[in-house]
């Protein structure tokens, strides 16, 4: 088990706290090491905490291996604390201790602490159907099963981590106080009447994709992945920039295209779509083995010369 936080100190409190082994005026110890951990887990904090570290001689980096391991234990951090870590880790001859400390905390089912200002928990589970969530014990979620049902909860969480999830289904549900979706690459998404879509959702991995009656209000554009079939259907706030060249088959109905201005598409227009997109749009096909009606594009493409 790692350290709790049972001390809890702000930002300003442990960069006071930390000043001066910053500006090398000290050499950093192992109860100050320890205490910050024992009132923070804010990625400013621990970040400047190891670079701490790694200004000291390397027989004294090795002293901190336990403080570097608590780092990781039952606490998620950012790709660049890894890092930083990582490269601590190995100067130190602790690369496989650090590795299972951080695999052990990405499967560990139950609470971890998120990396915020404030101590602040993500629930993880091998639980799949959400219809109620405690939102005022977590502020984050990470489901470690190959599917996740989430349906019309009150308050989701700020975070939101389905990289484990194969399928992943959406219902009925406002995201308006998420602020990162995570999902796995090649996953099979659908999102049925859902508001307020964080526009950083990384859908360009995603491998079949249907969006039906979800608000993209906003997205400046949606770039999605490669797989068999995309299905947007009616879809409100519609992107001017819509790119679904990585699908065989695209469904693009009972949406309002007035306001598209770039099309990317795999293969030639289908027939529905020819008399729903505006001359003003800029249509791509990127397939060159397809019949492409080019009376059309050129048209289409005269409005941008």
């Amino acid at each position: 088990m790692g350290l709790p936080i049972t001390s809890p100190k702000g930002a300003l409190k442990i960069e006071n706290i930390l000043r001066p082994y910053k500006r090398g005026e000290k050499e950093i110890t192992l109860d100050v090491g320890t205490e910050v951990l024992l009132s923070t887990n804010y990625a400013r904090s621990i970040r400047d905490l190891l670079m701490c570290i790694e200004k000291l001689p390397l027989d004294k980096q090795r002293e901190f291996e336990t403080v570097v391991l608590l780092t990781f234990v039952d606490r998620l951090q950012p790709f660049d604390i890894h890092n930083i870590a990582k490269n601590l880790a190995k100067k130190g001859g602790y690369e496989k201790k650090l590795a299972k400390y951080i695999a052990q905390t990405a499967r560990k089912r139950g609470d971890v602490l998120m990396s915020s200002p404030a101590p602040t928990y993500c629930l993880q589970t091998f639980d799949t159907d959400f219809v109620q969530f405690d939102a005022d014990k977590y502020d984050g979620l990470k489901v470690l099963r190959d599917k996740c049902f989430i349906k019309a909860i009150p308050n989701l969480p700020s975070f939101i981590d389905l990289t484990e999830c194969a399928t992943v289904e959406i219902y009925r549900q406002d995201l308006q106080n998420v602020k990162t979706l995570k999902l796995a690459p090649k996953c099979n998404i659908e999102m049925s009447h859902c508001l307020n879509l964080p526009n950083n959702i990384d859908f360009s991995q995603v491998q079949n994709i249907c969006l039906n009656g979800c608000d993209l209000r906003n997205f400046d554009k949606l770039i999605l992945g490669k797989g068999h079939e995309a299905q947007l259907i009616g879809v409100k706030n519609l992107p001017s920039f819509l790119d679904l060249s990585g699908y065989d088959k695209v469904w693009l109905v009972g949406a309002d295209l007035s306001h598209l201005r770039y099309l990317k598409l795999k293969k030639a227009l289908p027939e529905y779509l020819k008399k729903l997109i505006p001359d003003t749009c800029q249509v791509e096909i990127i397939s060159l083995n397809d019949t492409v009606n080019l009376s059309l594009l050129q048209k289409i493409k005269q409005r941008f010369k």
